[in-house]
């Protein structure tokens, strides 16, 4: 699961029961102004997140 995190949001829902218990295998953060989906310009560090993360490159 990846959580496009933002400092001036109400991030409180992370420390709620049900948030804790859902059973995903990882959590990876991303800064939300870093990490638009549909920002052509952001797809290069996107795509170097990706790599990080999911295939330790």
């Amino acid at each position: 699961m990846i959580i496009s995190k933002d400092s001036e949001m109400d991030n409180s829902y992370q420390n709620s029961e049900i948030y804790k218990s859902i059973p995903a295998v990882k959590v990876y953060e991303a800064n939300a102004e870093e990490f638009y989906f549909n920002d052509s310009l952001k797809l290069k560090y996107q795509r170097s997140f990706f790599k990080k993360h999911f295939l330790g490159k």
